[in-house]
């Protein structure tokens, strides 16, 4: 049977709008149109979610200053009717095929990040994720390939013209119908696969009358409970046999044939009272129900509530780890350059870093070179690359210290099997690859600067201890030196002050004796 071929397309215009998409295309989200037992027949270019990000960041990152109106990637879905014969056969394989080839040729190779086939859904299609850069201009550039409505209608008659031979082809040329996107493809499909049974309620059944017969008020319960059927399933109704409808009728019948035959057995005069008091406990039930429901419901919106914030924290601390370390390796690259200028610098000048520092050559001469801007030793490189580093783990931990990330990942880890755990598994796992390590050492590296420090202390104490003890011996031996000396001048101030009290009688009998006496 022939058919038509389908194209979508989405622009993705942040990483969170590409995970998003990339959950459904993994299946971490419930996805109510697809057949779980048939999940291992999709195929994926990359075994993880994860993969497909960072091929996708590669390919931006590094080349392109990221805007807020940058399409970083487009989300194609390429399909065709679902009465085509081709499905499951060769046929299915070739044309999925030739529609990457396609896209190939159109975007180029880089561009191509990935294909995905899903044939766990009623109709299989293809999902392709492409970063439109332009290489002649570097840079982000998605209106190249989708800017006008003249190069849209080119790649669908493009894409059916090279699978006309399996018996497909182009839809109407300027038709009317408007362009929909993959999220409203998935709608409608998800629209006409929703079918919600329908369960008659009895809580308002009517009152049989006296004397009424069970057919009548049988005929009377159908026709109350008839409208909310109709209501329910007007859209299935008209699509149903008589048949099929005589038969949920009956069904509501026979629910109410119960109730009949409880009737038989209470008195007439009872019937109001026992309507009533089954009205009752049906709403004191409900009411009971209800405050349980509730209480469970805010439970779980509490946990929801919990791992939602420990999901923010753990994806800020992921990015952050990220810039960190791209910035570190940044440097590094800058400071390796430098160090090779130097190199080079010197192998030039027929000079060794020693000979240069020094100032003087090995056979005496000087050297008078003037150091250039970009000269770096080895000491000084190895100092940087020491500090680059120790600030990158310092920061990082610093960072998980902040975020409380040990308890965050636990917590994460721990409710593994919710549903809005699993599209974080992969970044769990990268996590404990390349971080945890890190924040490890930086533990280790901690505990030895507090040990080292401690030990410092205690050798300034004993140093003090030390200090302290050769101040009291050297005050010591100074005063035993004083003493030895005092003792030792002893004798001559004996002598000289017995000297002094003979002179000073001398003077003494000088200054009474008044005679004069001449020269002998």
């Amino acid at each position: 049977m022939t058919g038509y071929v389908i194209l979508r397309h989405t622009k993705l215009k942040s990483y969170g709008e590409i995970g998003g998409s990339l959950d459904h295309t993994y299946r971490l989200i419930d996805t109510p149109n697809s057949d779980s037992s048939r999940l291992n027949l999709n195929e994926h270019d990359f075994n993880k979610k994860t993969d497909v990000v960072q091929s996708i960041k590669n390919r931006i990152d590094q080349r392109v200053k990221e805007r807020p109106d940058n399409v970083l990637c487009v989300e194609y879905l390429v399909t065709a009717s679902p009465d085509w014969s081709g499905w499951g056969t060769d046929k299915e394989t070739e044309f999925f095929n030739l529609q990457k080839e396609r896209l190939i040729k159109k975007w180029g190779t880089e561009n191509v990040i990935s294909t995905h086939i899903h044939r766990d859904e009623t109709t299989p299609h293809m999902i392709v994720y492409i970063v439109p850069f332009d290489e002649e201009k570097k840079v982000l550039n998605c209106k190249k390939w989708l800017g006008e409505r003249k190069l849209l209608q080119e790649e669908q008659t493009d894409a059916a013209e090279i699978v006309k031979h399996l018996g497909l082809t182009r839809g109407l040329k300027n038709s009317k119908a408007e362009h929909r996107t993959i999220k409203q493809h998935y709608e409608i499909v998800n629209q006409i696969n929703e079918i919600n049974e329908f369960t008659p309620s009895l809580d308002n059944l009517p009152t049989i009358r006296t004397f009424e017969s069970r057919e009548s008020y049988a005929k009377r319960v159908i026709d109350a409970v008839l409208p909310d059927y109709k209501k329910a399933k007007i859209e299935a109704i008209q699509n149903v046999a008589a048949k099929s409808e005589v038969a949920a009728l009956r069904e509501i019948a026979e629910k109410a044939e119960v109730y009949l035959n409880a009737l038989d057995d209470v008195p007439e005069q009872y019937v109001d009272l026992f309507n009533n008091k089954i009205k009752e406990t049906a709403s004191l039930i409900k009411s009971k129900n209800e405050n349980i429901i509730q209480k469970e419901v805010e439970k779980y919106n509490n946990k929801i509530e919990l791992i939602n914030t420990h999901k923010n924290n753990f994806e800020c601390f992921y990015d952050y780890c990220n810039s960190e370390l791209k910035a570190k390796i940044d440097n590094e690259k800058l400071l390796k350059k430098e160090y090779e200028k130097t190199e080079n610098w010197l192998k030039k000048n027929n000079l060794t870093e020693k000979e240069f520092n020094k100032g003087w050559k090995d056979d005496g001469s000087k050297i008078y070179i003037d150091k250039p801007d970009f000269y770096m030793s080895e000491y000084e490189y190895n100092s940087l690359m020491m500090e680059y580093y120790n600030n990158y783990k310092n920061n990082i931990y610093k960072s998980s210290k902040e975020l409380d990330i040990s308890e965050t990942v636990s917590i994460l880890k721990q409710n593994q099997e919710n549903q809005i755990d699993k599209t974080f598994q992969n970044k769990l796992d990268d996590y404990y690859e390349s971080f945890e390590h890190v924040i490890k050492q930086v533990d280790v590296d901690l505990e030895r600067l507090k040990a080292a420090k401690a030990a410092e202390v205690e050798k300034d104490k004993a140093r003090s201890a030390q200090e302290a003890i050769n101040e009291q011996i050297a005050k010591d031996a100074l005063e035993m030196y004083m003493q030895q000396k005092k003792a030792e001048n002893e004798p001559y101030r004996a002598s000289r002050s017995s000297r002094s009290e003979v002179n000073k009688d001398q003077d003494n009998s000088l200054d009474n004796d008044n005679t004069y006496r001449p020269f002998n």
